[in-house]
């Protein structure tokens, strides 16, 4: 780091490229970008599956029920088994939801899934492939995070002014 007064009262200061606080909001903006890579990523393959997907009904052999302490109330959350038989075949296929839900589901009941067409393992209930809340925020946190901590560096490098302080 490099300082010298400009006027009373008022310092330069600019940051080197190998400062250690260069260097680690460099690496923050490295880590917000990948956070905003991996939520496009999300909303692309939500959306390549929704597009290339079939539905069906399916039926719940099994639910698994957890309770989510986290909040300052209590909620149940549910992973239910479930099994459909995809359209033009013969044999039934049985799978575990990817993701809880918060909707009640009970063994017996029937739920809409949606499975990629030509591989019906990659299934999982139609509600939990529609949200994209997920990915959307990947997004806005990567996003907003590499505006701040960029703009901070580029700041950095670049010099700026800033009240001297007392002695």
């Amino acid at each position: 780091m490099e300082s010298y007064p400009v006027s009373s009262g008022r310092t330069y200061v600019r940051y080197s490229p190998t400062d250690t606080a260069t260097l680690t909001s460099a690496a923050l903006v490295l880590l917000c970008v990948a956070a905003l890579l991996v939520g496009i990523w999300q909303l692309w393959s939500q959306d390549d599956f929704l597009k290339h997907s079939l539905p069906v009904t399916a039926t719940v052999t099994a639910v698994d029920v957890r309770t989510d302490w986290s909040r300052k109330r209590t909620r149940k959350m549910y992973s239910p088994t479930f099994t459909f038989t995809p359209t033009g075949a013969n044999a039934p296929v049985t799978l575990r939801s990817r993701m809880a839900t918060g909707n009640r589901v009970d063994v017996g009941d029937s739920v809409p899934v949606l499975y990629r067409e030509g591989n019906p393992t990659d299934a999982d209930l139609e509600s939990n492939m529609k949200s994209s809340v997920v990915g959307w925020a990947f997004v806005l946190f990567g996003s907003m995070g590499v505006f701040a901590t960029g703009f901070h560096v580029c700041r950095m490098l670049v010099g700026y002014e800033t009240n001297t302080p007392p002695d």
